[in-house]
């Protein structure tokens, strides 16, 4: 998502290590700089940190990506409530929901996200887009 004119080539970087023996404490991350970024994406390896970094940047207005695979079922529910985009592998969607079937799986997971939901099936249906499963609103008018 691109937000104003670009100063510089935006890069990527993914460095990936798990150890539970590493401190999970996130207080340490420069959450300062996130409003230089134009989306963050964060994944489930490192729940405190990924929970910090996607509040952090809901509250700034840039949009918070989360990738949804597997771990802890409390972790993936929690993560989606902190999130803009859950994008869920079909695993990760079917142990989050508790459903099998993919419909069902982000109906309930549509309802305790904090935005849009959605999950990759790879080439199970030919790579072709397929359009969201809308979760139906019921609009009330407040006068307070």
């Amino acid at each position: 998502m691109h937000r104003g004119p670009r100063r510089r080539p935006r890069e990527r970087l993914v460095c990936t290590y798990s150890d539970p023996a590493l401190d999970a404490d996130a207080t340490w991350l420069p959450i300062a700089l996130l409003v230089d970024v134009d989306v963050v994406l964060a994944d489930v390896r490192w729940p405190a940190g990924a929970a910090r970094a996607l509040a952090a940047a809901r509250a700034a207005g840039v949009p918070a990506v989360l990738d949804g695979d597997v771990a802890a079922v409390a972790t993936l529910r929690e993560l989606c409530r902190c999130c803009d985009y859950a994008i869920f592998s079909q695993a990760g969607l079917n142990l989050a929901s508790g459903a099998v079937a993919v419909g069902e799986g982000l109906r309930r997971m549509q309802e305790i996200a904090g935005g849009m939901v959605g999950v990759t099936l790879g080439t199970r249906f030919g790579g072709r887009l397929r359009a969201p499963v809308r979760a139906e609103v019921e609009a009330l008018l407040s006068s307070a």
